[in-house]
């Protein structure tokens, strides 16, 4: 094994806060040393690698891309290391802040009012932290320790464990319908009052898919939304046709406020996970959480 020879943890530390920051005065500040204190450690951490970790100018800095690869690699290091100290420290003993992100319409229809038990069970212990967000979470930069993802998860350096699946409805209200008519095929749905969601993280617009091997329908839609709550109020009050999962539509098909369009054309059900790093080191309040979850959304 070869030793970090004059490594400083304290210098990595700074330095992170100093990148987060973008200001050694900043830094400074918040970690409780001197300005004088922060440049010191930055420099020595350039010296002991020999490259520029910071473009500095009279007004303004910003890390270099080498300072951008090795503040995400820092980050990631200090927050493993402050995971299994709070794990030792805790020595099983469930205590402390856990920080969860999944979509919008996921965490209001589905997670939240599946919650309450958990909640009441470990409310004098541990802080929850719900965000809800359909922007793609970034592990070391917002520091979560989980989050939901739905579908796709190709490309990602991260350990998925699957809670259920969720099957997408294309659906319009019984005011709509009476207005407009029913579309005869999925054809007509582009002479339709059509609405869409735009991904936050791409600004793509998010096709509707249809059939066994789920296949992408685009159209031009008439409204854009970049929440889908938003886009099932606009729905509910008959303005269009929107897709939308099943978690959030069914009470209201149950209930009659919908009407699900083209049930047979329905495409493949989408797996719903629960993601985090893979190297990461998890808690035990997070272990508890995944459990729970995993046991309350069983299949």
């Amino acid at each position: 094994m070869t030793l970090l020879h004059n490594m400083d943890f304290n210098d990595l530390q700074i330095f992170c806060k100093a990148a987060e920051s973008r200001n050694f005065t900043d830094a400074s500040i918040a970690i409780g040393v001197t300005p004088s204190a922060v440049s010191k450690a930055v420099s020595r951490l350039e010296k002991k690698l020999n490259i520029k970790l910071f473009q500095r100018s009279t007004r303004s800095m910003r890390l270099t891309e080498e300072g951008k690869s090795y503040y995400l690699v820092c980050k990631e290091a200090i927050e493993n290391i402050r995971d299994i100290e709070r794990q030792i420290s805790s020595s099983g003993d469930l205590h402390g802040i856990l920080r969860i992100s999944m979509p919008d319409s996921y965490g209001i229809k589905k997670f939240l009012p599946a919650m309450t038990p958990f909640l009441e069970a470990h409310h004098e212990s541990i802080q929850l932290e719900v965000s809800l967000s359909n922007s793609y979470v970034n592990f070391t930069k917002d520091e979560f320790d989980l989050a939901i993802r739905i579908g796709d998860l190709k490309g990602d350096r991260l350990v998925a464990r699957e809670l259920h699946r969720a099957q997408l409805k294309l659906v319009a209200s019984p005011v709509y319908l009476e207005r407009y008519g029913m579309p005869a095929s999925l054809e007509a749905l582009h002479q339709a009052q059509t609405i869409a969601l735009r991904f936050p993280h791409t600004g793509q617009l998010l096709p509707w898919e249809f059939g066994a091997d789920s296949t992408p329908f685009h159209f031009s839609p008439a409204m854009v939304h970049s929440n889908s709550l938003g886009a099932f109020e606009t729905v509910l009050n008959g303005f269009g046709i929107m897709q939308f999962f099943d978690y959030a539509v069914d009470s209201e098909i149950e209930s009659g406020r919908i009407i699900e369009l083209f049930p047979e054309h329905r495409p493949k059900p989408k797996s719903v996970h629960l993601v985090y790093p893979e190297s990461r080191y998890l808690p035990a309040t997070v272990r508890s959480l995944m459990q729970y979850l995993q046991m309350k959304f069983s299949y």
